[in-house]
């Protein structure tokens, strides 16, 4: 891995390691440690303060931050896709790109609980963040299981036009047209759960955006 690629992983990992500290001993903290939490807590950027609250506190939206510790590691995975997703499409890169490291490793940790739905979701995030390689190995992880699975063609074909390759793009988005109707029939849970994403992709293919 090249030295330009580790500091945003190493910095990950060390707020990472600063969140899983503090909610392995909140619940029994030594004397003293509500100062170190709120120094600690303070040092980190805006955008994660509301992970190491645990889920107490109130983020910058009035809501309430998620609770981590009560969180499966799909769970943790998922809210993190999402978060990121949003950052996406509000355009904030940067905080997008902040959270990717942090995402990426905890879709890798999945092991056996990396299913289709699990692989387009960190595909998306890696594709969105210019981790191009991870984004289209997990489309063609996809692809190979199912030729036509619709969540793996639109991965590819996102990947494809964000990597500057059009042509590519441009025939993988007439395979996913020409296999929407059937696949949708299948009522699979992931497009279910994607249905907009896979909405979304459509407009694309067609060209309407």
């Amino acid at each position: 891995m090249r030295t330009a690629t580790l500091a945003p992983w190493i910095a990950a990992a060390t707020v990472l390691a600063a969140i899983v500290a503090y909610v392995a001993f909140r619940d029994a903290p030594p004397a003293g440690s509500a100062d170190l939490t709120a120094s600690a807590t303070a040092s980190l950027p805006a955008e994660m303060a509301p992970f190491a609250a645990g889920g107490g506190g109130v983020t910058a939206s009035g809501g309430r931050p998620p609770d981590i510790s009560n969180m499966s590691p799909r769970e943790r995975a998922g809210r993190l896709y999402d978060r990121i997703m949003r950052y996406v499409e509000e355009g904030k890169a940067d905080s997008a790109d902040f959270f990717a490291p942090m995402a990426l490793a905890s879709f890798e940790a999945l092991g056996a609980e990396m299913d289709t739905d699990a692989r387009y979701d960190y595909g998306r995030v890696a594709s969105e963040t210019k981790n191009f390689e991870i984004a289209a190995a997990q489309a063609d992880s996809i692809l190979r299981q199912a030729p036509t699975h619709l969540l793996g063609l639109s991965l590819s074909a996102r990947t494809a036009t964000l990597q500057g390759n059009n042509a590519g793009a441009k025939k993988t988005w007439a395979t996913f047209l020409a296999s929407r109707d059937a696949e949708l029939k299948k009522k699979l849970p992931e497009y279910e759960m994607h249905a907009a994403d896979i909405e979304q992709a459509t407009r694309i293919a067609k060209g309407d955006r």
